[in-house]
């Protein structure tokens, strides 16, 4: 077979050579044209306007007589709309104090944005992930964070069956990730957080302000426009950032805490939440993931949803369970306990109920010479109920009380002080089951985390 070769160039004449260059020509900006039609286009369409909000001294609720209108709480809020969503910078013009908030909030009906990000937002970021457990963990992270049913998240956890020292692990990083959003927040609140970032999104607000223009007819106004949009998200960015690497921080160690079983459980309970999630938002779909009540096939113990519609008939299943002179059965009556307490709503509708059992199993616990079971027991109780110092003043005494010790109830002073005295067995204030002791003990210390 005869090579091809160029030769046959030099034999053309000029008007072919000529012809041959306009085809090659041709054919670049066809192509150039062909990709530049192909690839996607940023929307630079961009208005705003400005909304004057007013509240009353109950921001919560509509002005009327009995809540009149607070000029300190009415604000100015600047918006810029754009493909991606809104931009909203809040401003008060009563308080020259009050630093300015900012807010993006996206368009969730959108399958792509052009500058936003795909990661921006707790829905949008559950979007992309495609692992069921990895799913679940993420929705109780966000759960616990940015959706209003935080007390979701520990009880999506709990689907998992968390041993004792798992649990108190899960703790850990739940506290750690929740301390690092809250000093986050509180910084940007106060305006504190990246002065830098924020001043300089202020600036083009200013330099955006005294530009003559419609951002939607004028190009040169659009682009100051943008300068504001894309400053501000700079600002928005930073706060986003660290909130999702504490986040992250906690998703990747409970995928690390978990067993192949344990994940196993949660990838079901996360399937179902991405089936339900095209429609609904992330609360319905974990609420429908761990409505399920039931009771542990193994032993017997029952699931917080279980305890939500049988609150009396799970006591009496715990208790019994810790009162049977079975090791097994204490140990799983008091992981159960303890999935329970990550349930603030639950815990803070029965309170009463739970402070009295609560104080009744430790002392069960401490007659079974279970120290460890008491200390974990007290411990997540101290957690749980940390705004009552009756309680945990209570709680702390049971951790250093073991059998034959006297027995102290909690007394306060006129001061507020939390003390600890000895009474007499049956005495006024006696704790039923308490021995008698000596007259004086040192205040108990009290926990505040």
């Amino acid at each position: 077979m005869p090579r091809l070769s160029l030769n046959f160039i030099s034999d053309l004449t000029l008007g072919q050579k000529l012809q041959l260059g306009f085809l090659v020509v041709m054919f670049a900006i066809a192509g150039i044209l062909a990709w530049r039609a192909m690839r996607p286009t940023r929307d630079m369409t961009v208005t705003s306007w400005v909304e004057n909000r007013q509240f009353g001294a109950d921001p919560a609720k509509p002005i009327s007589a009995a809540n009149p209108l607070d000029p300190q709480r009415s604000c100015v809020v600047t918006i810029f709309a754009c493909h991606d969503g809104h931009l909203e910078i809040s401003e008060l013009p009563e308080d020259p104090e009050a630093k300015p908030a900012f807010r993006f909030i996206p368009d969730t009906f959108i399958k792509s944005y052009d500058f936003y990000g795909i990661d921006k937002t707790p829905t949008v970021h559950l979007r992309s992930i495609s692992d069921p457990t990895r799913y679940a963990v993420a929705l109780a992270a966000y759960n616990m964070t940015h959706f209003k049913s935080q007390n979701l998240g520990p009880s999506f956890i709990a689907r998992a069956g968390l041993t004792i020292e798992q649990s108190k692990t899960e703790r850990q990083l739940q506290r750690t990730m929740l301390q690092k959003i809250e000093q986050v927040q509180q910084e940007a609140k106060s305006g504190f957080y990246k002065t830098d970032l924020r001043d300089r999104a202020m600036t083009a607000l200013m330099t955006y302000r005294t530009k003559d223009g419609d951002p939607t007819r004028d190009p040169s106004k659009a682009a100051v426009a943008w300068n504001v949009i894309d400053a501000s998200m700079n600002f928005i960015n930073a706060e986003f950032i660290e909130e999702s690497q504490a986040i992250e921080t906690y998703i990747n160690g409970m995928m690390s805490l978990l067993t192949r079983d344990q994940k196993a459980k949660l990838a079901e309970a996360g399937k179902l939440a991405q089936e339900k999630a095209n429609g609904r938002s992330g609360v319905a779909s974990l609420k429908l993931a761990a409505a399920k009540p039931e009771l542990d096939p193994t032993t017997g113990m029952p699931n917080v949803a279980y305890v939500r519609n049988a609150l009396h008939k799970s006591i009496t299943i715990l208790t019994d369970a810790i009162r049977g002179n079975d090791d097994k059965q204490a140990v799983a009556a008091v992981t159960a306990v303890l999935t329970i307490l990550n349930d603030t709503d639950l815990c803070t509708r029965y309170k009463p109920v739970f402070q009295s059992n609560i104080d009744g199993w430790l002392k069960d616990l401490i007659a079974l010479k279970r120290n460890d079971l008491v200390e974990h027991l007290a411990s997540a109780a101290i957690e749980t109920f940390a705004g009552d110092d009756a309680f945990v003043a209570v709680c702390q005494d049971r951790r250093k009380l073991d059998p034959g010790k006297p027995g102290m109830v909690f007394a306060t002073t006129q001061g507020g002080a939390a003390t600890m005295r000895a009474v007499a067995p049956g005495g006024a204030g006696a704790i039923p089951g308490m021995r008698a002791g000596p007259a004086t003990r040192p205040a108990a210390h009290t926990q505040h985390k």
